[in-house]
């Protein structure tokens, strides 16, 4: 009875979306191997063969530095193979690069162990496909939405009236609807590395199927998470306007997880730790398919993350209030607990990546540039306290200010 009342609600975008995830991931490496297709086609032709002869100073490979002149092509064919072939820049240790047959000796003292060309797991080779933080949005919006337009539209008051438990509608939610979208998240991975695999010739694209699989597959994990983390909170936000407010912050809080907080985390453990060597993110969490993969531990922590979320949701789910709805969160028992995990977790978030601890853990690189963290902290505290404030006990704000303004009424009118 529940899978007839979901199929007839959600048969259709169920559709929509599957079929969204699918034909994205496939388009997308389509376009990809046209584009390589183009630039093929472009460099073996005559006009650009008469172009490279006349001027190979345009197409150099360097520049020597000790000459200051430039390192040019010792053929077209060279600079056709360089061009053409995919996956050829990797970056292993965060803020260290290479390239195959290039090595930069300002890198590290130790290249033996920050340099590695050949293929390895938690190295990040750069490539062309640049749709995976979108598609990672679009998995955590369509998990925040499939339970949070139940609870907005009172579709959950009619599930609770049934004589069917909650946890078994939690779980008939999952089989029906959130099953059939990890799989056409696990169809369109394939088909995107498949058509690439296929499209692109072995000697240019420069990896292996099962390279390109199991970076599809840590892609897939990623994309999962994704999903259970928007289905945690579909579950427990509330309320029709700051519910949504919560998931767009959450989002641009992921969208800075690169550029801000693993700089200042990367900063203040190398503070802490001189010698340690971190891994760069684009290898810890495949946004882009490609070569990239995982470490076998990060994938582990990601199923691991996903599995915690789900169960989240699930306890959630089984202690949703009807009396409370339009609150922030839909159990109100858990205000105090939420409030506390929002106000750290922001706190710390945003001081991790706002406080410049590089000026910290090299002051010699800032002589003439006073700097301390104490006013950065400070503020940034203050500003995710009162936001967790405002958002957690927004509705006992606004009825003990209407209480406090009734009063003065009353008052002034004796």
């Amino acid at each position: 009875m529940i899978r007839k009342i979901l199929m007839k609600r959600y048969k259709v975008a169920l559709i929509i979306l599957s079929a969204f995830f699918v034909v994205a991931y496939s388009l997308t490496s389509a376009n990809n191997v046209s584009n390589w297709r183009s630039e093929q086609k472009y460099y073996a032709s005559e006009e650009f063969q008469k172009e490279f002869t006349e001027h190979p100073e345009f197409y150099a490979k360097g520049y020597d530095e000790a000459k200051e002149e430039v390192i040019p092509y010792d053929s077209l064919e060279e600079f056709q193979k360089d061009m053409l072939t995919q996956y050829k820049y990797a970056q292993h240790y965060y803020f260290d690069y290479t390239s195959s047959g290039y090595t930069d000796p300002a890198m590290s003292d130790d290249l033996d162990t920050l340099i590695d060309t050949s293929y390895q797991m938690g190295t990040y080779y750069a490539g062309t496909s640049m749709i995976g933080a979108f598609m990672v949005i679009a998995a955590l919006l369509t998990g925040f939405l499939l339970f949070f337009i139940d609870q907005k539209s009172n579709f959950n008051r009619f599930l609770f009236s049934l004589p069917i438990s909650r946890k078994k509608l939690f779980s008939a939610k999952l089989t029906n609807l959130v099953l059939p979208l990890i799989g056409s998240f696990a169809i369109g991975i394939f088909l995107h590395v498949l058509i690439e695999y296929l499209g692109i010739p072995a000697p240019y694209i420069n990896a292996t199927f099962p390279q390109l699989l199991y970076s599809g597959f840590s892609h897939f994990l990623l994309m999962v998470l994704a999903l259970c983390l928007g289905i945690a909170l579909g579950t427990l936000l509330g309320n029709i306007i700051f519910g949504p407010i919560a998931v767009v912050l959450a989002i641009l809080l992921l969208l800075t997880f690169n550029d801000l907080f693993y700089v200042g985390f990367a900063d203040l453990l190398s503070w802490l730790f001189p010698n340690i060597r971190l891994l760069t993110p684009r290898a810890l969490f495949i946004l882009n398919l490609g070569k990239t993969s995982a470490p076998w531990y990060m994938l582990l922590a990601v199923v691991l993350a996903s599995i915690l979320f789900i169960v989240i949701a699930k306890r959630i789910f089984l202690h949703v209030s009807m009396e409370n709805d339009g609150d922030f969160l839909t159990v109100p028992t858990y205000k105090k607990p939420m409030f506390w995990t929002l106000f750290l977790f922001t706190s710390i978030w945003g001081n991790i990546s706002l406080i410049n601890w590089y000026a910290i853990a090299n002051p010699s690189f800032y002589e003439n540039f006073s700097y301390h963290p104490l006013p950065t902290f400070l503020t940034v505290t203050l500003l995710c306290l009162l936001a967790s404030t405002v958002l957690i006990y927004f509705h006992e704000i606004r009825k003990w200010w209407i209480e406090r303004r009734e009063a003065k009424l009353q008052t002034k009118s004796y």
